[in-house]
């Protein structure tokens, strides 16, 4: 094969790759702006590093373009297997509203286009960069609630250490002149995930065995939990002497940057002493180049001609076969009514109690009441959605079992208790006078009921198929007086008495 021919099987490779992204962007063009907009939410979010990312990934591609003209674009139709099933992974994680799988999706699509239309050996290249991308996703949301009560209860231990007095009630902790609470915010992802990124990157950059590459990226990781630790803990420090007054109080997120930038410089540093023990010649460089430039494929230029139809055609499939899906169902706009119980023997109710604990769940058609059994009251709410839609949908994570302005929650975790037939989700929760309250809740999900926030997901993708789009959430609530155990058993005994879990009737 000529060298001409090879520059020409190039451009055409090229060409079909460009027509194919650029449809894949269009046709996907909701998840890229939320996903921008996570990157602009520098605040709140996890992925203000997105943008700077992305032109990493494209620096990386620009540095091996002469690696790759040492390979010839092979069109591969296993990409195409691929592409169905991440085709089928989007339509799932479009009908059931999981935004953060959508863009997983989308970058995997741009992984089968590559595989596809030039081959495995050129994908292989390509795979570091396009993989890199996916620090750009805010995919990393798992694992906030572990690193949250890890450095929680690692700064506990250490300010009981040095002698500070303080208690741990969940992730707040509480000092004499007041409370500090470990959020979501300080768990510390903001920080170890560009530390990830940065350690990978700088791996694959400086470094060939996998070894070194690994004690880089376990550094790097830990070096930015230790950061977050460090920065609540002087944050627990100051408000501890200042009796809460300290500026870090409530400016503490830059103090985690500065720090950020003066262990990366101190990494840095260390790794120039350890470079010349580690470093080895760039044998895959070499390698690469003494590949030859005429690597034959057994397919014409007609095989790139059918991928970029069977790609786009399966690309323009794909939303059309969702929407289908979504539209089966027709939404209906009947206004629906609880039927609550009424009981007069031992409970009392349904009653009207406009107290301030209220759960949140969005576009959900909201229903509450209260039932009295002598001194006690106990609380009944059902959330309902006739047709769960994007933002709109009972399992998300702006939801809540209780309004976070005014509810703390005791426990970050739920807690899954047997009561009798039934098996429920509890909460503790707790407000700024300090009373406390214990919250039972269960979901149902086409007709079928659950305590499992994925087994929701997977109902709502067997009621648009059966019909039945219909969920909810139902909890009941409790002032606690005396002990935890005796809101139990009064739960217990409400729940019984009233035969739930109840169904919404229209």
């Amino acid at each position: 094969m000529s060298h001409n021919l090879s520059i020409s099987n190039w451009r055409l490779a090229g060409f079909s790759t460009s027509i194919l992204i650029i449809l894949l962007f269009w046709l996907h063009r909701d998840t890229i702006f939320s996903l921008i907009h996570s990157w602009n939410d520098l605040k709140n979010g996890d992925t203000g590093h997105g943008y700077l990312v992305l032109l990493v990934s494209l620096y990386i591609i620009f540095r091996i373009r002469q690696e790759l003209l040492n390979f010839q674009p092979c069109p591969s139709y296993l990409g195409i297997f691929f592409l169905l099933t991440i085709s089928f992974l989007w339509i799932l994680s479009t009908i059931t509203n999981v935004v953060i799988l959508q863009s997983i999706c989308l970058l995997l699509f741009i992984l089968s286009i590559a595989l596809t239309v030039l081959g495995k050996k050129v994908t292989k290249k390509l795979l570091f960069p396009i993989a890199f991308i996916g620090f750009a996703i805010p995919f990393w949301q798992p694992i906030t609630p572990f690193l949250r009560d890890l450095s929680a209860d690692i700064v506990y231990r250490i300010i009981r250490f040095l002698d500070i007095p303080a208690f741990l009630e969940g992730t707040r902790i509480i000092l004499p002149s007041g409370r500090l609470t470990v959020t979501d915010g300080c768990s510390g992802t903001r920080y170890a995930i560009p530390a990830l990124a940065l350690g990978i990157l700088y791996s694959y950059l400086n470094y060939q065995r996998l070894g070194p590459r690994l004690l880089v990226v376990f550094i790097s990781f830990n070096a930015a939990l230790l950061i977050n630790i460090i920065r609540i803990l002087i944050v627990v420090y100051f408000a501890y002497k200042t009796e809460m007054q300290h500026y870090f109080i409530h400016n503490h997120f830059a103090l985690g940057w500065y720090l950020f930038a003066g262990i990366v410089i101190c990494l840095l540093l260390i790794d120039v002493i350890l470079n010349r023990y580690f470093i080895t010649p760039d044998i895959k460089k070499e390698k690469a180049d003494t590949e030859s430039i005429y690597t034959e494929c057994n397919k014409e230029k007609s095989h790139h001609l059918v991928i970029l139809f069977i790609v786009s055609t399966t690309l323009i499939a794909t939303p059309i076969f969702s929407d289908w899906i979504l539209n089966k169902t027709v939404s209906v706009s009947k206004h629906v009514e609880i039927d609550f119980p009424k009981i007069t023997k031992i409970w009392k109710g349904p009653l009207v109690n406009n107290n301030n604990w209220m759960p949140v769940f969005r576009g959900a058609n909201n229903f509450k009441k209260s039932y009295q059994k002598d001194q006690e009251f106990v609380d009944f709410y059902i959330g309902h959605y006739q047709k769960q839609k994007q933002g709109k949908e009972l399992i998300y994570y702006v939801n809540s079992i209780a309004n976070k302005d005014i509810w703390h929650f005791q426990k970050p975790r739920h807690n899954f208790i047997k009561s009798r037939d039934h098996t429920v989700i509890e909460q503790l929760i707790e407000d700024d006078k300090g009373d406390k309250r214990l919250v039972w809740f269960w979901y149902q999900v086409a007709g079928i009921y659950t305590i499992n926030s994925y087994t929701a997901k997977g109902l709502q993708v067997i009621g648009l198929f059966t019909g039945n789009t219909q969920a909810s959430v139902t909890a009941i609530s409790v002032i606690i007086k005396d002990n935890i155990e005796s809101s139990r058993k009064l739960l217990e005994e409400f729940m019984s008495t009233l035969n739930l879990p109840m169904l919404p009737l229209e």
